[in-house]
């Protein structure tokens, strides 16, 4: 299963997916969604929900009923394992410890590590920062996939707007 980051979903409306323009890449979604391909966690699709009552991807993600997944035993067991990691790691400042073990991201990349999924984002890799910990970073740290929306959409073979 691909699980999608918020940074997926905001950017492909705001910049190259646009509802009004290429509806064919939200259907497509909404199909590999109801196929069990792809989804998220509850905790990005908070984060979606929080957002501005008329924001197109807050009411699309609204009408999705299967699209996230609450934590199981097995995604609290890897949340443990990356947080002794994360406190655990020198580079990176206290506050971007506690930031990142506060967000969706390290809910998005334990239930990844807990059931062999691979997490899709647009964050990339920063291993010299030490003020935000970085998706990609963390999934290296423990073989977790990962990989951007494009790579995600080649891997399944969709093909928009034919």
């Amino acid at each position: 299963m691909y699980l999608i980051d918020t940074n997926v979903l905001i950017t492909a409306n705001n910049h190259y997916y646009a509802f009004d323009l290429v509806p064919a890449f939200w259907s497509w979604l909404e199909d590999a969604i109801a196929a069990g391909t792809v989804g998220t966690v509850t905790k990005v699709r908070d984060e979606i929900m929080s957002g501005n009552d008329e924001d197109p991807v807050r009411l699309w993600v609204e009408g999705l009923d299967q699209f996230a997944r609450a934590p199981d035993d097995a995604t609290v067991t890897a949340m443990r394992t990356i947080a002794v990691w994360t406190v655990g790691h020198s580079r990176y400042f206290d506050a971007a410890k506690n930031e990142f073990l506060r967000v969706a991201d390290y809910y998005l990349v334990a239930d990844a590590l807990a059931h062999g999924d691979t997490v899709v984002t647009l964050e990339e890799s920063k291993p010299d920062k030490r003020t935000k910990i970085q998706i990609p970073d963390v999934c290296a740290a423990f073989d977790v996939p990962v990989m951007g929306t494009f790579g995600m959409l080649r891997a399944e073979g969709a093909v928009l707007g034919e």
